[in-house]
């Protein structure tokens, strides 16, 4: 007995190489549904029980975040006035270039420089600097490498005074700041990415002496819990 293409579609019986039915075009007006991305997330699982931890003495109260500061290089500019002459066009032009470029080969690529830069503050930097010598020698003597996986992050931040009293003056700086300056030092040291960072706790308090204490560990379920 022999049946249609037709009929054993309609018996649902899947036939070698026919051809895919051709997909119904969207009617005029219909909205276009984006497909939807973090095809790579991570699934909500447990990732173990690892986890590292560990205890800094601070020279000082701990330190918020500074923004990063650009400054104009004058130098530049002085040397690009010079050259241009009074012609505004050259001094466009020269802006961005170095001063050993632009008489080579013609069609040489010239390379620009900024005429400004931008650099961490020094205080910001020695402190990530500090902080990332002790999460760097944690991880060696745990024998760790960065989690590659979700992680939550405690970072527990002590400020010198009375501990009857909380850390809350202005000088104290806020929690967002305090924390990201120290997450940021952890990044590719404790953790891949900081993208890994899905849950994160920090405190204040005050206590005899400036301290950061600072724990990391793999998520679980109960991470989802708030």
């Amino acid at each position: 007995m022999r049946i249609s293409v037709q009929q054993a579609k309609a018996l649902g019986i899947q036939i070698p190489g026919a051809k895919k039915p051709a997909r119904k075009p969207k009617a005029e007006g219909e909205p276009v549904v984006a497909r939807p991305k973090g095809k790579n997330r991570a699934a909500v699982a447990d990732y173990g029980n690892s986890a590292i931890r560990f205890e800094i003495d601070l020279p000082d109260d701990p330190q918020p975040k500074e923004r990063p500061r650009t400054v104009v290089n004058v130098g530049g500019l002085i040397a690009a006035f010079v050259e241009a002459r009074g012609s505004v066009a050259k001094f466009k032009e020269l802006l961005g270039r170095s001063k050993d470029e632009g008489h080579g080969n013609p069609g040489e690529k010239k390379k620009r420089i900024p005429i400004s830069h931008t650099y961490t503050p020094k205080n910001t930097a020695d402190y990530e600097d500090l902080i990332l010598n002790h999460a760097t020698v944690a991880m060696a003597t745990a024998r760790m490498k960065p989690f590659e996986c979700p992680v939550k992050t405690h970072v527990h931040l002590v400020f010198k005074g009375n501990p009857d009293t909380w850390p809350t003056s202005p000088g104290d700086g806020d929690a967002d700041n305090l924390e990201k300056a120290v997450l940021d030092a952890l990044n590719k040291v404790v953790y891949a990415d900081d993208r890994l960072v899905v849950r994160s706790i920090r405190t204040k308090s005050c206590g005899e002496k400036p301290r950061l204490i600072v724990k990391v560990s793999p998520v679980s379920r109960r991470s989802m819990l708030p």
